[in-house]
């Protein structure tokens, strides 16, 4: 059918509908206010924007539980350099991060005590005979 036949089938229809409807003004708003609204749904659809690094944790940790099973513990690792990478590494329940300025000190003592009282010489020494448990 041409445009002209369905105009004149339906004009009087249309012309009826149009003057039946209400027609409501569209009020302005305040554009600061419709700024406001669009980032709204903006971020709501986009949540990266809000939170550029707790999206991409979320990203690289979903990427490696992707195919883990559901169950048991699951330990991670997240680091942030100060350009703004993100790394996550996921460690086993064995694994635990390390506060290594508390295993320095730590250290350190226990190396003061091999030192200072000659242990590690008299563990080379001894190295060079042979181990015999002894029988009783």
């Amino acid at each position: 059918a041409k445009y002209s036949q369905l105009l004149s089938i339906h004009f009087e229809e249309a012309k009826q509908y149009l003057e039946s409807i209400n027609v409501v003004e569209k009020v302005e708003s305040d554009p600061l206010q419709r700024l406001e609204n669009l980032l709204d749904r903006v971020s709501s659809r986009y949540p990266a924007l809000e939170n550029p690094l707790a999206y991409e944790i979320a990203q690289q940790v979903g990427e490696k539980l992707k195919y883990q099973s559901p169950n048991g513990p699951k330990n991670f690792g997240i680091s942030i350099q100060e350009s703004g990478a993100v790394a996550v590494h996921q460690y086993t329940s064995h694994h635990t991060p390390v506060n290594v300025v508390q295993l320095r000190e730590k250290f350190n003592q226990l190396w003061d005590f091999l030192h200072k009282d000659e242990v590690l010489e008299l563990g080379k020494v001894l190295k060079r005979f042979p181990y015999e448990p002894i029988r009783g």
